[in-house]
């Protein structure tokens, strides 16, 4: 007999047999898109390879998936969807796992909330919460049971509370450790009371050895979306190998076949694509689905063959653009040596110079200072006539920063004149950039014993700089003013965009010659590497390549961040060595007239270089502070 009021049809649905709909096919049935949430709004409709996708994902033989993917393919609107079928099918305890609480709150605002409100099918299944706006958006229950929390994973200490079924990550290598540990690795102990948890993950992928979505793919079976070639129908996946196109003419790019030669043109892909399979490149491994996906598979017209052809022309001359472009339309970690310097190979680089002894090429000398509280360090670099930088010395003053003492034995060393080998010509100081650091007010503050210093020594070239960071393009060198005064405070530089020029070069390799020699001629291989004292302790070696670039990306934009390699390494020598590569960038032009000037000079000037101490001292990294 049927149930005849609401209590009783309720109380008998729960003995009913569950849904038994394949979630690609529940999706397509009740999810609709918003408009503001999708190019096309209107009912879900899945390409081929979103379905095998969802199809795992609504498996009970994969408790866990991973997918490492380029950008626009449907990701996010996949597990969002599968979100759906949770809360109206399958009600559980779920936790979305976000890079920021930006992440958080657009991913409630903008996918989960207009689909809820557009689909009939969940139209009321959210409930109204009594939390605040953050809450409200972070924190959501569901009639029929279950519930989802947006957490931000740079907040890692919101994982600490919550017990869930289900797990969801969205661009997971924008997720890095911190102080409270790996944020994704607590989010998946969270898990581990539920026998038939579910495990989701993806990303676009980063840099390769530090990726996060790289390491989950290879534990899986990792599967490839294969296509059928019209020609001789043997199925291949499309990669980038597969792509040509006539020299100078990327807007006609097609894919060759890799079995039969044969070009295949892009009006075939749409075919091809409803055609394709996944297929398991490792079937040994069980329990975990792993999926690879590029954007030439995208049925995207802006990601057809053809813009992508364009895009890559347009930056395979630029490594950073050519890392965007691997990382997001391949759906492939970046192989850089940027993110891998060794510091026993810079070692091993070193050459018979020093500050004392001035290659013949360097015609103009910067510093940069890295100020501590019980120190500044200072290193100094020579330029050529071509810009290529020479690591002449590594200074370390100890003295605690507040004290005029430890600035006034600075400004003895940066008053300093030295002497060219070839010219005689007496080579000053020409720039150098003190490291500002911090907003302190007050006298005794380091801040302000910086501007004490900097200010009345303008007419040097010695400036306070501070460094941003940040997303947004900036200049390199850019003068701050105050804003109660209007006076100039100090130079803000870009010191992400100064890392990646200073790590690049610490990275290039020397030029060789038609014998296999290193060679300094300069050439269109590595353009202007670092040469480097071999005055310079090993310390020195250690300290610049103690640092990483991390990439993430917000709204499909690449941010760039350094790490430390390991916590609590020391950097203080990179942040020098990246303070006088700016200040030659951002306030010296004239390297080309130092070289007039040289020329003009007589060849054995009669001066007397102002001399603190034995220049001896300028090679030993950690000498007494004050001994002479």
């Amino acid at each position: 007999m049927e149930p005849k009021s609401k209590f009783d049809r309720d109380f008998w649905q729960g003995f009913r047999p569950s849904h038994r709909q394949a979630l690609p096919d529940w999706v397509e049935s009740n999810i609709v898109l918003s408009a503001r949430a999708a190019p096309v709004p209107g009912r879900m409709r899945l390409w081929k390879y979103q379905r095998g996708i969802l199809d795992a994902i609504g498996s009970h033989d994969f408790p866990q998936v991973s997918i490492i993917k380029a950008v626009r393919l449907g990701f996010t609107k996949c597990i969002i969807s599968a979100l759906g079928f949770w809360a109206s099918e399958r009600p559980s305890a779920t936790l979305l796992l976000m890079p920021t609480e930006d992440d958080c709150a657009r991913v409630s605002r903008d996918e989960v909330s207009p689909m809820f409100a557009e689909s009939p099918t969940l139209q009321g299944l959210l409930l109204n919460t009594a939390f605040g706006d953050r809450e409200t958006l972070t924190t959501k229950f569901f009639a029929k049971g279950g519930s989802l929390k947006i957490v931000a994973a740079r907040s890692p200490r919101n994982l600490r509370s919550h017990d869930v079924k289900i797990l969801l990550g969205d661009e997971i290598d924008a997720m890095v450790v911190t102080e409270e540990g790996d944020p994704i690795e607590l989010a998946i102990k969270r898990t581990i009371a539920h026998d038939d948890r579910k495990i989701i993950m993806g990303s676009t992928p980063t840099i390769d050895g530090l990726s996060n979505i790289q390491k989950l793919y290879n534990e899986s079976d990792r599967r490839i979306f294969e296509v059928p070639c019209p020609h001789c129908f043997t199925p291949f996946e499309i990669l980038w190998e597969h792509v040509t196109w006539t020299p100078g003419n990327p807007a006609d790019a097609y894919v060759v076949c890799p079995h039969c030669g044969c070009a295949i043109d892009e009006s075939e892909k749409p075919k091809m694509i409803e055609a394709g399979e996944w297929r398991a490149t490792a079937p040994e491994v069980k329990g975990h689905a792993g999926f690879r996906l590029n954007s030439l598979i995208s049925m995207f017209r802006n990601e057809r063959w053809g813009h992508l052809a364009k895009k890559f022309t347009d930056a395979k001359n630029n490594p950073s653009r050519l890392m965007v472009f691997e990382n997001t339309s391949l759906g492939k970690c970046s192989k850089q040596s940027i993110d891998n310097i060794d510091p026993f190979s810079l070692q091993a680089r070193v050459e018979d110079f020093s500050l004392d002894d001035l290659p013949p090429e360097v015609l103009m000398i910067t510093c940069g200072v890295d100020v501590q509280n019980d120190r500044l360090e200072a290193c100094f670099l020579g330029w050529s006539k071509f810009w290529q930088p020479f690591v002449l010395a590594h200074v370390v003053l100890h003295g605690s920063t507040i004290e005029q003492k430890t600035w006034m034995e600075l400004d003895h060393i940066l008053a300093r004149k030295f002497q060219h080998s070839v010219y005689g010509y007496p080579l000053p100081i020409e720039a150098t950039a003190i490291d500002y650091g911090g907003t302190g007010t007050g006298t005794e503050s380091r801040p302000q014993a910086v501007l004490n210093f900097t200010a009345p020594r303008g007419h040097r070239h010695i400036y306070a700089v501070k460094g941003i960071g940040g997303q947004a393009p900036r200049p390199m060198w850019q003068q701050s003013f105050s804003a109660k005064s209007g006076a100039a405070k100090f130079f803000s530089i870009d010191v992400n965009r100064g890392k990646v020029e200073v790590l690049e070069r610490l990275a290039a390799l020397p030029y060789l010659d038609t014998a296999g020699e290193p060679t300094h001629t300069p050439g269109p291989r590595n353009p202007f590497p670092f040469r480097f004292s071999n005055s310079l302790p090993e310390q020195f070696f250690e300290q610049v390549a103690s640092e990483r670039r991390y990439v993430r990306y917000l709204h499909n934009r690449p941010i760039v961040e350094f790490r430390p390699i390991e916590q609590g390494a020391r950097n203080e020598a990179l942040d020098a060595l990246n303070y006088a590569y700016i200040v030659a960038k951002g306030s010296c032009t004239y390297v080309n007239m130092r070289e007039r000037d040289a020329r003009r000079a007589p060849p054995n000037p009669k001066f007397v270089p102002v001399r603190t101490r034995s220049m001896a001292d300028f090679g030993n990294f950690s000498r007494h502070p004050h001994g002479h």
